[in-house]
């Protein structure tokens, strides 16, 4: 039974109650609760747009078509645009209904498949929820501002293959998804190859002492496995482009992390709370040795949650967040086979999050939910900066005179929250009704722009904008 939140919020704050409330079943509410509820007003500020999400939704609004443009990816992006797609087909045209579409497809599916992680898992296996939940709480938020990012929905799918192998191979139902979802994993995530490695290995182990159908099972769980890995690192070392090796390995070591001008207080809530919960098992969980650890716990969220909502020009890193968007993936592969080697040696995974620990989770949890709003609050006022330079203006906009118009308090977070030469697409999904008057072009010291705006014809046509109020600004300047 889930619990009866009148009767659990009526209750005065003391720490008797609030152990008696962290279980792992209540938090697991909690975290989706929280993290849809913050999901939702990304999604109604349009938060798929940021980064490379503007270029996709302009490529799938110019096709009507998906827009698969990394191959080891393609399963995580069909997930991404499906329902931009779907809104497509039933006759949306409103742009900025079928970005908020886009951002509910990116940021929606990894609650989902969390969520599911709990009917996946066996009713006497539910502890081991902690390590799906771990992931959406702890890992996800350190990439989450870029909504476009792979790794998130690729590492709720592992979790889902995981668990699927270790607990439903028994039923012919639960085999033939485990071997198929394992298959698909060479379109997951190229991080994921060191995953399906290890999960190869598991599999072969489990051969052992088992019945035949059981070892043929097995046998095709190992052998899916062992594909996806051989195809994932064929990927990683012949990319679709050479800059992506590089994209690769940020992806993995996050580097940008220790690169920029702010904090990225996501990523450091995240290393307090891992520290704070190994003390918490290293104190063997004894209140009098845990309280001071859970009051420093707490009393950095505080300051985390402070920081956050005066600072929020110094404490939103884009760049950050883009970067490391193959955390989460390296996240899952490092913590699933941990908790299953601390399994095979006696030591459920529940343990991992005692009671004290499990606080010490919820405040991470509250922090994690204060950082996602400041980011959507700070992408709504760049995106109500944009509107109101190409409202203005006629034709191409330099990206100087945007910044100077803008004048925005920190310019370093102005330049990475309009993603340098994406600007232009976003220019183009940003139009009132639809009608294009003026475009942002990206900044001259850009290699690469998505689009030529000295000639309107090489914009992308489409039925959802009107391109040649622009078109005339551009070719008859002095109307």
């Amino acid at each position: 039974m889930l619990p009866n939140l009148q009767i659990v919020l009526s209750k005065p704050f003391t720490l008797a109650n609030a152990l008696n409330f962290a279980t792992i079943r209540n938090v697991f509410l909690l975290s989706i609760t929280l993290s849809t509820a913050t999901m939702l007003y990304a999604v109604s500020e349009m938060r798929g747009m940021f980064a490379d999400g503007s270029n996709y939704i302009v490529h799938i609004l110019a096709s009507e078509d998906f827009y698969l443009l990394e191959p080891a990816r393609k399963l995580v992006q069909i997930l991404q645009q499906s329902l931009l797609i779907l809104g497509i087909q039933f006759g949306v045209t409103d742009l900025p209904t079928l970005a908020r579409l886009f951002t509910l497809g990116a940021l929606g599916w990894p609650i989902i498949l969390t969520a599911s992680c709990w009917l996946v898992l066996p009713r006497g296996q539910k502890g081991w929820i902690i390590g799906p939940l771990i992931n959406l709480v702890a890992l996800c938020p350190m990439t989450s501002l870029a909504a476009i990012g792979e790794g998130m929905i690729a590492s709720c799918l592992l979790w889902i293959i995981f668990f699927l192998v270790l607990f439903r191979t028994q039923s012919i139902w639960g085999a033939l998804l485990a071997i198929s979802l394992t298959a698909l994993g060479a379109v997951t995530h190229e991080t994921a190859a060191i995953f399906f490695v290890g999960l190869a290995a598991l599999a072969i182990m489990r051969m052992r002492d088992r019945s035949r159908v059981e070892r043929l099972t097995q046998f095709a769980i190992s052998a899916a496995a062992i594909w996806s890995a051989c195809y994932l690192i064929s990927v990683i070392l012949h990319p679709r482009d050479l800059a992506n090796r590089a994209d690769f390995l940020i992806g993995i070591l996050a580097l940008a992390f220790v690169e920029l001008h702010g904090v990225n207080l996501t990523a450091v809530a995240t290393m307090v709370s891992c520290v704070s919960i190994f003390q918490i098992m290293r104190a063997q969980n004894k209140v009098k040795k845990t309280q001071p650890i859970l009051l420093t716990s707490m009393s950095f969220f505080v300051l985390a949650v402070a920081l956050l909502l005066f600072l929020p020009e110094w404490t939103v890193t884009p760049v950050a967040q883009f970067s490391g968007r193959g955390l989460p993936v390296l996240g899952t592969t490092m913590l699933s086979f941990g908790l299953w080697a601390g399994w095979r040696s006696g030591v459920k995974p529940e343990f991992l999050l005692s009671k004290p620990a499990l606080l010490v989770f919820c405040g991470l949890l509250l922090t994690q939910s204060v950082a996602q709003i400041m980011m959507t609050r700070q992408w709504a006022n760049t995106l109500d900066m944009v509107t109101g330079i190409i409202e203005r203006r006629e034709g191409r906009v330099p990206w100087q005179t945007a910044l100077e118009t803008a004048a925005p308090r920190n310019p370093i977070l102005w330049k990475e929250m309009i993603w340098y030469s994406e600007i232009q697409p976003l220019s183009l999904l940003l139009a009132p009704q639809g009608r294009v008057h003026a475009v942002i072009d990206a900044p001259t010291s850009e290699r690469w722009k998505p689009f030529q705006l000295d000639a309107p014809a090489s914009l992308p046509k489409s039925r959802f904008w009107d391109a040649a109020p622009y078109a005339a600004a551009v070719e008859n300047p002095q109307q």
